[in-house]
């Protein structure tokens, strides 16, 4: 018995050793035998996501079916949420999105999508469901749409005019009464 306790601490040090050295030295050769490739784990600095800036693309398989992308909506305003199920404001922020497109009687003057991050398509799936919710939500299992975008707090909407522009970007709950407002800012 006292081996194992031994050998266990012993074991994870030399592991993460291994993986340290192998690290270094893997981005060290790599550096050495092909400059003009840079190991870094920073971003771009042209990429940030902002208001003015076009959005990043990306294509999203829809809970209703199909796949949409951002090809699909050009040439009209546009509304993105991203949220995810375990987000108490999030399912807050689907309700109020949900409410607005139920109280419309004409047709909409921007296609609202909502994105969920970082969650299995099942998972959506059932909360609209129990929710009784009619939007359209896409799904971003792996994160990587959320990651383009610079999610970091959910949940965050993006309001992007005709032309692909972020024109703003609010983070948290919004009221129905904000979103008009901000729906109204991106139609003009």
């Amino acid at each position: 018995m006292h081996k194992y306790i031994k050998v266990v601490p012993i074991s994870a040090i030399v592991i993460v050793g291994l993986f340290l050295l192998l690290y270094f030295l893997g981005n060290n050769f790599i550096s050495k035998i092909s400059p003009e490739i840079q190991v870094s784990s920073e971003k771009k600095l042209n990429s940030k996501v902002e208001v003015g800036s076009d959005i990043p693309y990306f294509d999203l398989s829809s809970i209703l079916g199909g796949r949409i992308n951002s090809q699909d909506t050009k040439d009209q305003p546009l509304v993105l949420t991203f949220w995810s199920t375990w987000n108490t404001e999030s399912v807050d922020q689907i309700k109020i999105i949900d409410d607005y497109l139920l109280n419309q009687d004409v047709e909409l003057p921007a296609r609202i999508l909502t994105i969920d991050s970082q969650e299995t398509k099942s998972a959506a799936i059932n909360m609209i469901r129990r929710g009784g919710y009619k939007l359209d939500v896409l799904i971003d299992e792996s994160g990587e749409v959320s990651n383009n975008f610079e999610v970091k707090t959910l949940p965050t909407t993006f309001f992007i005019n005709k032309e692909g522009k972020v024109v703003e970007i609010f983070v948290g709950t919004i009221s129905e009464k904000e979103l008009v407002d901000k729906i109204e800012n991106i139609i003009h």
